[in-house]
């Protein structure tokens, strides 16, 4: 089973200068939903700086799609999909984003910076509502996980799983190293097929269920989450010292007693100083299944990337 990410494109997702390879490192798989692409462009082209920034979203999303790691969810096939697997929970969805998109031109008495910022904020409220839409439809559909992804939370989410869940992996996500902008599309591709990565993915995946079936807020969630990072981080930092340690002591204590024994084929004592390094990376290796935070050793490892 997959974990997939859903999202709407709106104006704050076009004009936002992070890399949707952040979400990548997380999820196994990205759908964006986009609703008046026209209108969208027509709108980024009245901004400072909003052309530039519609053209590099367009280009990061053909690149992606390329690779196979991101797919957009046609309104058609919302369409579709939304006759056949509707509930209670999308109809009030649907409801609620009816309600905001006709408030649009409400509050005649504000000045028009308001009234424009008023506008964002109601269409990314829209769209994320769609998202939120567009996962509960799809995980009746298919047997993968699809999370919404959601950068806010506003009046009209309910306090459900998928809010939960959607703010603890906000918090997470924001947690990535900033230098994932730089990551290239290949080293991605390579890093999903890392097994140590994956099973590093994992135990944080299990930690962001366990969280989000408890009741602490955003901030505590992010002490909590930086708490072990900087517990895991120390604890590597002191066994890694011990293990470089051994590494140059065996070294330093029989380079020559290896040498002289490939000169005399005595390949069994010169044998035995690799299986000694290969113990202490085993050592090490055990060392961090006993670490405090190894459920979140993933974002230390893509630190190093």
């Amino acid at each position: 089973m997959r974990t997939i990410g859903i999202f709407t494109i709106d104006p704050w997702t076009l004009l936002d200068d992070s890399s949707m390879k952040k979400e990548l490192l997380y999820f196994d798989h990205l759908n964006y939903f986009i609703r008046g692409k026209a209108t969208l462009e027509k709108l980024c082209n009245s901004l400072p700086k909003g052309k530039e920034a519609f053209i590099k979203r367009m280009n990061e999303l053909e690149e992606l799609e390329k690779a196979g790691l991101i797919t957009e969810y046609t309104i058609e096939q919302f369409d579709r999909d939304y006759k056949s697997y509707k509930d209670e929970t999308t109809l009030t969805q649907a409801w609620k984003r009816y309600e905001l998109a006709n408030g649009f031109l409400e509050a005649n008495d504000k000045s028009f910076k308001e009234k424009f910022v008023d506008f964002l904020e109601r269409f990314r409220e829209v769209g994320q509502l769609e998202a939120r839409t567009n996962a509960i439809v799809l995980n009746m559909k298919l047997q993968d996980e699809f999370v919404p992804i959601i950068k806010k939370s506003y009046k009209n989410f309910k306090e459900d799983e998928y809010l939960r869940k959607a703010s603890v992996l906000s918090v997470i996500i924001n947690q990535f190293p900033i230098t994932i902008e730089e990551l290239s599309t290949e080293r991605l591709i390579e890093l999903k097929s890392d097994e140590d990565a994956s099973l590093k993915l994992c135990r944080l995946r299990n930690w962001a269920v366990e969280v989000s079936n408890t009741k602490l807020s955003e901030k505590e969630i992010n002490q909590k989450l930086g708490y072990l990072l900087s517990e895991y981080k120390t604890q590597l930092d002191l066994h890694k010292i011990k293990y470089d340690l051994g590494v140059i002591e065996t070294f330093v204590t029989t380079s020559l007693e290896v040498l002289e024994n490939i000169v005399k084929l005595n390949l069994s004592k010169a044998a035995k100083v690799f299986f000694d390094l290969k113990r202490k990376e085993l050592t090490l290796l055990e060392a961090e299944e006993k670490f405090i935070g190894k459920e979140v050793a993933y974002m230390q490892l893509i630190e190093q990337i």
